[in-house]
């Protein structure tokens, strides 16, 4: 134990001395490690840096020649722009250099010119001269043909007058209230001959008479009013032949101003009445409602005989519309019911339910 004890003594310096060296050394190599690290990192980001530089340059060298390319091309078209603008503008300034010399050379020659000027006001006073006479001739004819036209509406109503007292004609047992044998009855004269030379009504034209007046009463504001589709047709072409052939033409086809057009105008004054609901419904249409109604309370009814049961079938079952086809019934509930049948389809392939996304949607959101 003492040889050990002097030999710890000996070799303690020498420990210490080594602990003390292996330190020194571990933190030389410490530093050298964060000197090597510090020297790698300076080289790397040199070489980071440079690279960035050299991207930068080569991009600056493209957008500075796309630019370019694109400033040339905008400065060729104003330039075209701006060559055309002056182009139409000298064009511009010749074509009214000769126009401002075509009109005074007209000016001078036809609006100024006394002789010209005479001859088109003296044939202006033969057109108005010709013109005028042409008025009067139409207007002598307008008057004419209605004249004639009242004329021979008082002759057919006189016959109609005659036809309608057919009845009042003397007979062989009685003389009528024309008889101009009376002394005191001689302005009838000639009366009972006219009515005696025209034919009596009809039953039929009696009816068409009684069913007119009963219509004309009826177009007053405590009946109905109606519109008769053949009257106002004659009237129609009537009107239309008037403005056609008595009336003075137009001097344009459409008057200056915000006017609505004659067509459109006669159309709006002889159109058909709409009558209200009130005066349109049909005098029997409380009893034709109250008979649909029966009609549907009919259909209604489970059975008509009381005293028979419900539940006897008398006839064969028909299979319903919606039930069945001509392709049978389908097997519901079964592992074929939703199966395709291939047999009804019109194409070889089946339809298709789904459509294909649309590949613009893929895009959305993305800025790539």
């Amino acid at each position: 134990m003492a040889s050990l004890a002097n030999l710890k003594t000996k070799t303690g310096k020498i420990t210490c001395e080594i602990f003390r060296t292996k330190s020194i050394v571990e933190l030389e190599r410490k530093k050298e490690r964060e000197a090597a690290v510090k020297i790698h990192s300076w080289f790397r980001k040199i070489r980071v840096q440079q690279f960035i530089k050299h991207k930068h340059e080569c991009a600056t060298l493209i957008q500075k020649a796309f630019r370019a390319f694109t400033a040339r091309k905008r400065y060729r078209k104003k330039l075209e722009e701006r060559i055309i603008d002056l182009m139409m503008l000298y064009y511009d300034n010749k074509a009214t250099k000769i126009q401002s010399v075509w009109r005074g050379y007209f000016t001078r020659k036809y609006k100024f010119n006394f002789y010209t000027r005479k001859a088109y006001l003296d044939a202006l006073v033969l057109k108005n001269e010709s013109i005028r006479l042409e008025l009067e001739v139409i207007g002598l004819n307008n008057t004419i043909a209605m004249k004639t036209q009242q004329d021979f509406k008082e002759v057919e109503s006189e016959i109609m007058k005659n036809r309608k007292n057919h009845h009042l004609l003397s007979t062989s047992v009685r003389p009528g209230i024309y008889n101009a044998t009376h002394p005191h009855k001689s302005y009838l004269c000639g009366v009972e001959n006219a009515i005696r030379s025209t034919q009596p009504f009809s039953k039929e034209e009696r009816s068409t008479l009684k069913q007119k007046k009963l219509e004309e009463h009826l177009r007053t504001s405590t009946g109905i009013p109606k519109v008769d589709v053949d009257e106002y047709n004659d009237n129609k072409k009537k009107e239309k032949h008037h403005l056609t052939t008595h009336s003075l033409p137009p001097l344009k086809n459409k008057p200056q101003g915000p006017f609505r057009l004659p067509d459109e105008v006669a159309k709006q004054r002889y159109k058909e009445l709409e009558p209200t609901l009130r005066v349109a419904t049909d005098y029997q249409s409380v009893h034709k409602a109250r008979g649909k109604l029966r009609e549907e309370e009919w259909t209604q009814r489970i059975i008509d005989k009381k005293f028979l049961p419900s539940t006897r079938k008398e006839n064969v079952y028909l299979s319903s519309l919606h039930t069945s086809s001509d392709f049978q019934k389908p097997d519901y509930g079964t592992k074929h019911f939703r199966e395709p049948q291939k047999e009804k389809f019109v194409q070889e392939t089946a339809f298709r339910r789904l459509v294909s996304p649309i590949p613009y949607f893929d895009q959305l959101g993305k800025t790539y």
